[in-house]
Parts: C-alpha cells; sequence; structure tokens
C-alpha cells in the first residue's frame, strides 16, 4: 500500500498536493468528520489480526502515514539529496516501520 500511495504521489504530484487539507482539521474526535475513518478502521483491523495491542494502533498507523507522505513530499520537493537510491530508502522504512509492529505485537 506505501508503494502505491508513493507512486501516486510522484506519479500525479501536482493533483496530490491538491488533495491535501489546506485548512487544519476539526478536532472534535478520533476521526472529525469521519475523514479516512474506512482505512484507519481497516488498518486497526489488519493490526490487531497481527497482534498489536487496540491501544496502540492509531500510533502506528500515524506513523505510517507520516512516513508515507513526508517520504512522499520531500521526494516531489527533490529534498532527499543525491548518493542514495529512493527506492532503497523507502524499502529500509517500511522494513522498519513493520519491524516496529512486530515488536508491539
Amino acid at each position: 500500500m506505501g508503494h502505491a500511495y508513493r507512486a501516486f504521489a510522484l506519479t500525479h504530484p501536482d493533483l496530490y498536493t491538491e488533495l491535501l487539507p489546506s485548512t487544519p482539521l476539526p478536532q472534535d474526535g478520533p476521526e472529525p468528520l469521519g475523514i479516512g475513518a474506512g482505512p484507519i478502521e481497516l488498518a486497526a483491523t489488519l493490526l490487531g489480526q497481527l497482534g498489536v495491542p487496540a491501544d496502540r494502533q492509531i500510533h502506528v498507523i500515524r506513523i505510517y502515514a507520516a512516513m508515507v507522505h513526508g517520504f512522499a513530499v520531500l521526494e516531489i520537493n527533490q529534498s532527499l539529496g543525491d548518493g542514495f537510491d529512493p527506492d532503497e530508502t523507502f524499502a529500509v522504512a517500511l522494513d522498519q516501520i513493520f519491524a516496529t509492529i512486530d515488536t508491539h505485537a
């Protein structure tokens, strides 16, 4: 899923940035206005099946989302620097997140 997200952002950088909220979302609950509720519920279900405790699931989801989004933005803005393969760096980052999931399971 992370690879598909990144590929979309890199293939359609203008559309990707237009899809991002331009103002902060209201904070009247864990999922204001139901935005992203479906994907978050799915991810929480999968993490639960992997043994991640319920009170840790939202944190793992946020870390994953922040890494994938942040990496895509850095890559779109050509801010990763030279000398390293971004595909390899992205794969290492995902590996680290999955290792964290194993730790919390």
